[in-house]
């Protein structure tokens, strides 16, 4: 039965479930997920965009959130904090995971807002996760991402030495990352 849980509300067609995982395990589990998810649905509410399963953990802050467009099956790990203030906003496709502790920050200074963050589907991101999308970050769809990993769109400008660099600026950059298929 938990199996076609999975399945249909992951959308893991061949999803199996370990026959030695504890039952205990599982039933907290599934009120971990539980209350995910009625913490997002709650959340999604103010949302801009939203799909009909949004699942966010406890201690996670949403700012601005009528700039957050999120599809199906969009789970966020506990000790986020994602800041929207942004042109574009924040876009989190159809089965996008954020894992725990991980920052999407798309506004470096209230002088100059960010241009936004877009994650394509079936893309997931572990724990310590870090995106400075100032400049822009696309990423697209079936991207993989392990712990402590870092994004940046904006870089500070150092040219003038006689100058502190805080005082010389940011540029902004676009930060686009794809899945390309290659063989070795």
């Amino acid at each position: 039965m938990i199996e076609k849980v999975i399945q249909k509300f992951f959308g893991k067609k061949n999803f199996h479930l370990d026959q030695s995982i504890p039952k205990s395990y599982l039933i907290r589990l599934s009120f971990k997920y539980t209350f995910s998810l009625l913490r997002g649905n709650w959340n999604k509410l103010f949302f801009g965009k939203k799909g009909h399963r949004v699942f966010i953990e406890g201690k996670v802050k949403l700012i601005s959130r009528k700039k957050m467009f999120f599809g199906e099956n969009v789970r966020i790990g506990k000790n986020t904090v994602i800041n929207a203030i942004s042109y574009d906003g924040v876009t989190l496709a159809d089965n996008v995971k954020i894992g725990e502790n991980n920052h999407i920050l798309v506004t470096g200074s209230l002088q100059e807002i960010g241009k936004g963050i877009r994650i394509r589907k079936n893309t997931s991101f572990s724990e310590n996760t870090f995106f400075g999308a100032a400049g822009g970050i696309e990423i697209g769809s079936n991207v993989i991402s392990g712990q402590n990993v870092r994004f940046h769109a904006e870089n500070h400008i150092f040219s003038d030495t006689s100058e502190l660099i805080r005082k010389q600026g940011v540029t902004h950059l676009d930060c686009i990352i794809k899945v390309t298929t290659q063989k070795m």
